[in-house]
């Protein structure tokens, strides 16, 4: 695969003002479209984060992360910040919480003028917030309000308590969660420049799980495999960030689906999970791979693998944009694997797919959903994942990620085993053999186009065969 080079796109200068000044049009035309009640004579007011201290420790965590909606709307990399967005012109408005001048001391202490150089937004300082909106006499000011999805967290709301006369601005306030629920299905749906940045993400990760799969040997620690790629990722000035915590996982170890201690020390005949994803210019990349340490499966390394592989071909296959729905794609891959697992005398013959998915099998060896949103946030807004639950249909601009696995689980395990309802569809002498081999995940990052779905990890190795060759060519 040929290195990309990051002359596109600069993790330090950032993106084009254009990216998210498309982002607001899309999201106030969706807001006029769907919102009947919107008050035209309002503006939005959003609230950026705040640099976060240590605990009690007067030590700042060493990078700041925008909120998520914030950036999205903004492009805006520092904290401390108000965006005031005029629903009826569509014109934004920053408000900056200036550093003390003596803090040019210890930091970059950036003006007011900087700023909107910077992000092609006019800015202000927030002495100057109150004085804005009395000017324009706006009826009503908007405030994001509701429940993150996937957390169960509140949103970030703005909070405008710094304000001198917050009873005037009090009046005018409407906490409104179709304001937030309509922003989380703008986000959903990729504009085509969200497109082109997450394919050229992908290309970066894809790039640097391939390096690791060269690099991979017996004898390493888990650790060593996490250094080698994220050096790999900074060596090649592609970033500094992550999605989230690095899984390393071999062995035993590759059935815990968040393992993150990454200190085993790997040996021959060990299987290897990794699932990293990169964060860049605030976007995220979510990839697992799995292939053997010394680069050649075992027969039982082969069965697992390839049932997995057939789980994540069957769900891409079945994509069809404004078809297919996403309860039916989580169904199809546990289905496939409950049929694999039959096949390999795991799980009992004389039961159809359909019996051994309706009686709860799937949970034992897939306890997760075939896959999520991705985009600014790892799972990100708009459905809560691509679960039994969700009877939406795909659509074009949807990112979604698509993550069969085997695992096999020894809690799960003794559940099965133990269980009057499950035990008759078991095979314990077989399941037995699995106890200590860990587990196998494949995850594509997949973009729904208008007509067909792209696989953004077609260029990984993927078969056996393909990995074996691959990692033979050091």
């Amino acid at each position: 695969m040929s290195k990309k080079k990051a002359d596109e796109y600069d993790e330090i200068t950032g993106l084009d003002p254009s990216f998210f000044k498309l982002n607001r049009d899309n999201y106030l035309k969706n807001l006029k479209i769907r919102f009947a009640h919107l008050n035209e004579n309002s503006v939005i007011v959003f609230q950026g984060g705040r640099l976060a201290p240590k605990y009690d420790n007067d030590t700042n965590y060493y990078y700041f992360d925008q909120e998520s909606n914030f950036y999205y709307l903004t492009g805006v990399r520092e904290p401390n910040m108000h965006f005031v967005l005029d629903v009826q012109s569509g014109e934004g408005s920053l408000f900056y919480e200036q550093e003390p001048e003596e803090n040019k001391v210890w930091m970059v202490v950036p003006s007011c003028e900087d700023i909107e150089k910077k992000y092609g937004i006019k800015t202000y300082l927030k002495s100057n917030f109150e004085k804005f909106l009395q000017k324009r006499n706006m009826e009503v000011i908007y405030i994001i309000d509701g429940t993150n999805e996937n957390s169960g967290l509140p949103v970030h709301s703005a909070e405008l308590n710094f304000v001198g006369d917050y009873a005037y601005l009090n009046k005018k306030i409407n906490h409104d969660k179709f304001i937030y629920m309509v922003l989380c299905d703008t986000r959903r749906i990729k504009n085509e420049k969200e497109k082109k940045l997450l394919k050229y993400i992908a290309d970066i990760s894809n790039e640097a799980h391939m390096a690791l799969m060269k690099y991979m040997k017996p004898g390493l620690n888990e650790r060593d495999t996490e250094n080698f790629f994220l050096q790999y990722l900074r060596d090649h000035n592609y970033t500094r960030f992550m999605a989230y915590g690095c899984i390393c996982a071999s062995g035993a170890n590759a059935a815990t689906l968040h393992y993150v201690l990454n200190n085993r020390d790997m040996r021959d005949g060990d299987i290897y999970l990794t699932d990293m994803g990169i964060r860049f210019l605030g976007y995220c990349s979510d990839i697992s791979a799995t292939f053997p340490v010394n680069g050649k499966f075992t027969d039982d390394q082969k069965k697992i693998y390839n049932i997995v592989l057939k789980a994540n071909r069957g769900v891409i296959a079945a994509m069809k944009p404004g078809i297919t729905k996403c309860a039916d794609l989580d169904t199809l891959s546990k289905k496939i694997i409950l049929e694999g697992l039959q096949e390999i005398k795991v799980l009992k013959e004389g039961f159809t797919p359909d019996e051994l998915f309706n009686a709860g099998l799937a949970k034992i060896f897939m306890p997760h959903s075939i896959g999520h949103l991705l985009g600014l946030d790892v799972h990100d807004v708009g459905y809560k994942s691509i679960t039994y639950k969700s009877n939406n249909v795909l659509e074009n601009g949807m990112f979604i990620t698509v993550e069969p696995g085997i695992y096999f689980i020894d809690f799960l395990m003794d559940q099965a085993e133990q269980s009057a309802e499950l035990n008759k569809y078991i095979n314990v002498e077989e399941l037995e053999k699995y106890r200590g081999f860990g587990g196998v995940r494949i995850e594509d990052d997949v973009m729904i186009g208008e007509d067909s779905v792209e696989s953004y990890q077609m260029v990984l190795p993927r078969t056996i065969e393909d990995i074996e060759k691959y990692m033979s060519e050091k």
